[in-house]
């Protein structure tokens, strides 16, 4: 990604950090808004193979009624403000489709969050939501009991998320608008039973004029029913976390240091050797080892505490703590490789310490860091996306180291699934042999 400062190349970035890792959400203060139509929102589009993902018949309904959206290629449905980008979006979907060698061996889907945490289609929102009601027939064992197309029989069968919660038909379907059975109860305004769509509106018929508008309303206000049972199901929870667990987001900053991005229980660190930290030290420190330490001590406070005779130790909470398996890694990192700092070995020269290195030579040395673990532990990584974004590495390097480090960009995207990273230089160009280069400007319009 291109683009001046201050553009959003970054936020695009940390968003999908955000996104993969629960971080927390950077929103500009500018945009923090107050109404639901506004409420920010992550997005991205997968690409995902389909033997990759192992579904239910009913988590199956709704990933090929995602899929068959995003390739649809019209753009009713999406909002007006949207429509741009919307169409941006379908577009290069369509691109990615004909670079395919069999697009039916994958799965397109669009799936995000909303700040609040809760799910949501973004843009797409409504053209899924139609889906789930205008094909034939609805096929699943448990959240949707019969096969009916219509609205009401599908929300009527998502279970959401912690609760079942059952859809009364009279507030789904159009049914003269009675949203309160109390209206029913007082026979002196039932001057007419066709007019009990709205209480407001018994007083005077001349509210009544237009039928067809209080139908649109009816609509939009199902629709936003519907959906909200889609996004809440346990069916969309689970296909969601599938998908999530698909991928090992590495994610380097620009405000990163070498010194911090090389310990060895740091996440992206972790990732890129394809255990954790703690996984490495169970293999020697198991939770048996940890239960004779923890013997020993009490055998230890005992003996103390009878040459004490009044005085004895003891935990300050009711229950005694014990050391766990969990405390033992902490100490031996605090202790052990707290103490050790990564050097870099230039033939038969005293190391140097990565502290000090140069600010551009620590860019390098975390892009050659990344490349190498990607390349030697690629096979704990299989059957995981594994996707490796830079912010700005030409960052403090010499004009003349520049194309360098982007060549080494270009040989580590061999190693994992992706590669992106923001820049300000151009000259990166000749040194990418193949790619997407997404040019970012308030003043360049989409094309249609």
């Amino acid at each position: 990604m291109v683009g001046e400062n201050g553009i959003g190349k970054s936020a695009v970035l940390e968003s999908l950090e955000t996104f993969f890792h629960n971080s927390e959400w950077n929103i500009n203060n500018e945009h923090i808004a107050k109404t639901k139509s506004n409420i920010p929102y992550i997005i991205p589009i997968f690409l995902i193979e389909k033997d990759k993902l192992k579904l239910s018949s009913d988590e199956k309904i709704f990933i090929e009624k995602i899929d068959s959206t995003l390739r649809n290629k019209s753009t009713t449905d999406i909002p007006s403000k949207s429509i741009e980008v919307g169409q941006f979006a379908i577009n290069h979907i369509q691109a990615v489709i004909n670079n395919l060698d069999d697009e039916s061996n994958y799965y397109f889907v669009a799936l995000g969050l909303n700040s609040d945490t809760s799910k949501s289609f973004g843009i797409f929102n409504k053209i899924i939501t139609n889906q789930f009601y205008e094909s034939s027939s609805l096929e699943a064992d448990k959240d949707f009991s019969d096969t009916q197309p219509n609205k009401t029989k599908v929300s009527e069968n998502l279970k959401t998320e912690g609760n079942l919660e059952e859809v009364d038909e009279d507030h789904l379907e159009d049914e003269d608008h009675l949203e309160d059975e109390d209206h029913l109860e007082d026979e002196d305004h039932l001057e007419d039973e066709d007019h009990l769509e709205d209480e407001d509106h018994l007083e005077d018929e001349d509210h009544l004029e237009d039928e067809e508008e209080f139908k649109d309303n009816d609509s939009e206000n199902e629709d936003s029913s519907l959906s909200n049972k889609i996004l809440k199901s346990n069916v969309l929870a689970k296909l969601f976390k599938k998908i999530i667990d698909l991928y090992d987001y590495i994610y380097i900053p620009k405000e990163l240091s070498a010194e911090e991005f090389t310990k060895l229980h740091n996440r992206e660190f972790e990732i890129l050797m394809g255990k954790t930290f703690n996984q490495s030290l169970k293999s020697f420190i198991d939770k048996k080892v940890v239960d004779d330490i923890n013997g020993k001590l009490e055998s230890l406070i005992s003996d103390v505490t009878k040459d004490l005779e009044q005085y004895t130790y003891k935990s300050l909470h009711t229950r005694q703590q014990n050391l766990k398996t969990t405390d033992v890694h902490k100490l031996i990192t605090d202790a052990y490789f707290g103490k050790r700092v990564i050097h870099l070995q230039v033939d038969n020269k005293k190391p140097i310490p990565i502290t000090k290195l140069s600010s551009g030579e620590k860019q390098k040395a975390i892009l050659n860091i990344a490349s190498t673990l990607l390349n030697k532990n690629g096979s704990n990584l299989k059957g995981k996306y594994v996707i490796f974004a830079f912010d700005e590495p030409e960052s403090s390097l010499h004009i003349s180291a520049c194309f360098d480090i982007f060549q080494q960009l270009h040989k580590t995207s061999t190693y994992c699934n992706q590669v992106i990273f923001t820049t300000h230089w151009y000259g990166y160009l000749p040194a990418i042999l193949d790619g997407c280069t997404v040019i970012i400007s308030k003043d360049i319009r989409l094309p249609s």
